[in-house]
């Protein structure tokens, strides 16, 4: 994930201080506000996070810092020391999503019962990632609750656990916000500008104080936790981040390994093609998260672009040759046939972008590459570190075969007349042939329209056992644990568990 940090007074120890090791995370920072400013205007959609300070005096005197202190009647030196705010304002005016920028500065005091408020506001919010995280988060808010029951009064509490226990979310945080700000008249720039905001109706953006002391670090982390975890952020940035990649190390034609299953040389990617196709995916994902029902919208979208170029032209993609292949030239055919499923989670779309990535690029090498680290972050690979891919493929792709046939039992007992053949289905030419894998079997299922609108949901979630199966084989014979096929297998594990019908 990628922060942008202005910030005119950095340094690494500070750096190393407040942020610590964010393995998963890009720090790009900058010192300069003209250079904020251009970045800003340029690349803005580069950026999942950005921290602002507010007093940028240290920045070079520009044209640009003259001319804009002059627009609002200020000398340049108190334009500098608020220059922060400024950079807030373009960002919000070219749709930059304001729950994602912070202000991280000096120039704030915060008070104890506003520190607890927004603590508990922030667990309040954060969606669970892991069932740990879901068992232990009532825990979590009794906790932050009691602390804002210490600092306020007895009537107040009681005020507040009315509120809640009705359900009476809107009521209970604005009589919290009330809480928080009452008594907070401190004139500091960041208070300041608050007020603005709030005498222009717009709910100010949340300011972390900067100090040495660990708790500057403990609110940073707790700023940064539910956009680190956040499923929609971790998709954009993965395919950024392999479409930049396959961008800059693209300089032959002979790394377009997709061009091995395209006879035809006419239908054939050139750079530019493979480029525009990358490129027109990552660019599906709007740098401001939608709403679920848009959201929906645009994976249906990109799970039809990621199977769109698998059609006949792709005719050497078979298994056993090309495992991964073949599974995105299957699905390109059950969209052909069927739909897409109702609800698509983030899993899917990554699943079928690492196979895509795998597929059409040459990286080179079979070790896992630091460009698909950004791809493992969408799976939880708990309990998988001991886990011997090879020993796991049958079984997986035997239950989700053995669940399946209970389902076409289930429905040609309910639907005689458009039964479903469980034995024997046609190839592409029309010939008939014994149905002897898992793959052939869902094939058969997704021709059948009534059993698509009925199961096409479960069937869209069993395409994991496409892997599973196609690499059976493979999988023993892999010495490295970096293998990117081991990477798969241990992030595909765990949510091939359990689809049972």
């Amino acid at each position: 994930m990628r922060i942008l940090w202005v910030e005119d007074q950095h340094s690494e120890q500070k750096q190393a201080l407040w942020f610590g090791d964010l393995a998963q995370c890009k720090i790009e920072v900058i010192k300069d506000y003209a250079q904020a400013h251009e970045c800003i205007s340029k690349h803005m959609q580069r950026f999942d996070l950005i921290v602002l300070d507010i007093n940028l005096e240290d920045s070079a005197l520009t044209e640009l810092i003259t001319q804009s202190a002059q627009a609002f009647a200020l000398a340049p030196h108190d334009f500098l020391r608020e220059a922060g705010f400024h950079l807030y304002v373009q960002l919000l005016e070219q749709g930059y999503d304001k729950e994602r920028i912070v202000f991280f500065t000096g120039n704030v005091n915060e008070t104890p019962l506003q520190r607890a408020a927004w603590a508990f506001r922030q667990a309040w919010y954060q969606k669970p990632s892991t069932q740990e995280e879901k068992q232990v988060r009532p825990e979590k808010l009794k906790e932050l609750f009691k602390e804002i029951q210490r600092i306020i009064s007895k009537q107040d509490a009681e005020a507040l656990i009315s509120l809640r226990n009705s359900g009476n979310d809107p009521g209970f945080w604005q009589l919290l916000n009330q809480l928080a700000e009452a008594g907070d008249n401190a004139n500091n720039t960041y208070n300041v500008f608050k007020r603005r905001f709030k005498e222009a109706r717009m709910t100010p953006p949340h300011a972390i104080r900067k100090s040495t002391d660990e708790q500057t670090r403990d609110d940073l982390a707790l700023w940064l936790s539910p956009h680190l975890h956040n499923p929609y952020l971790r998709l954009r940035d993965a395919l950024v981040s392999m479409t930049e990649h396959i961008n800059d190390q693209l300089h032959d034609d002979d790394q377009i390994l997709f061009n091995q299953y395209i006879p035809d040389t006419g239908q054939q990617f050139s750079q530019a093609d493979l480029r525009a196709y990358f490129h027109q995916l990552a660019a599906l994902l709007p740098q401001r998260e939608p709403n679920d029902e848009e959201k929906q919208r645009i994976y249906q979208q990109l799970l039809r672009s990621l199977v769109h170029e698998w059609d006949d032209k792709a005719k050497n993609a078979r298994y056993p040759d090309w495992p991964l292949a073949s599974v995105l030239r299957r699905l390109r055919n059950w969209l052909a046939h069927g739909k897409t499923p109702d609800t698509i989670e983030e899993s899917l779309l990554t699943y079928l972008f690492w196979l895509n990535s795998r597929s059409m690029f040459n990286f080179a090498s079979n070790e896992l590459q630091p460009v698909e680290y950004a791809l493992l972050m969408l799976f939880n690979r708990q309990e998988t570190e001991r886990l011997q891919p090879a020993l796991v493929a049958a079984p997986i792709v035997n239950q989700h075969k053995h669940a399946l046939k209970k389902l076409i039992k289930h429905f040609n007992h309910q639907r005689p007349n458009a039964e479903i053949n469980d034995t024997r289905y046609q190839d592409r030419n029309g010939h008939e042939r014994p149905i002897k894998t898992f793959a052939d079997l869902a094939s058969a299922a997704q021709r059948n329209g009534e059993f698509i609108e009925q199961h096409n949901q479960w069937l869209w979630g069993s395409t994991l056992a496409l892997f599973w199966e196609a690499c059976e084989k493979l999988l023993p014979t892999l010495n490295s644990e970096s293998h990117y096929l081991n990477a798969m297998a241990h992030c595909f594990w765990a949510i091939s568990q359990g689809h049972d019908a």
